[in-house]
């Protein structure tokens, strides 16, 4: 009787501590990806974009096309495996904003848009370097393809 009696509150005592670890996380199977997992690799790509910033589009200016081109294909090149992650997308909102920039959606759910041209490589996101100017309802998407085109790239990628 006293075995059955330990059984039965060791099995008690497991299933208390099991229900306080899914109250906390949420559910046994909850899988909670980090946040801040692309930060290093956003960064490294900035200061790369940034350290070398050329006219790529052939228009005679270096700007933000070039520099959202060029972030795009750095990552493809640094990341391959995670190159579907970035897309280029352009801010349309005559006259505060004609701007091209990039962006990620991760795991969250959660989209960061980012400023390949920012001030500070460490606070990437378009809120902070253009700040109310920046409105995202003004967002193009799907334009990816048609400014890595642009900039010749397809044309690089598959020359033989």
């Amino acid at each position: 009787m006293k075995k059955i009696v330990a059984i039965v509150l060791a099995g008690l005592l497991v299933s208390v501590l099991f229900a306080q670890a899914v109250k906390k996380t949420g559910s046994k199977d909850t899988y909670k990806p980090d946040p801040h997992f692309y930060d290093s690799r956003i960064i490294n790509t900035i200061k790369k974009v940034q350290a070398d910033l050329k006219d790529i589009t052939g228009d005679g200016e270096i700007n933000c096309q070039d520099a959202a081109i060029s972030f795009k294909i750095i990552w493809n090149n640094d990341y391959p495996r995670m190159q579907h992650k970035i897309q280029i997308c352009r801010n349309y909102n005559p006259p505060i904003m004609d701007h091209l920039f990039v962006y990620i959606w991760v795991e969250t759910g959660e989209r960061i848009d980012i400023e390949p041209r920012c001030f500070n490589p460490y606070r990437f996101e378009m809120k902070y370097t253009w700040g109310d100017k920046y409105d995202p309802k003004y967002n193009w998407y799907g334009e990816t393809d048609w400014w890595l085109d642009k900039a010749g790239y397809y044309d690089w990628l598959f020359a033989s």
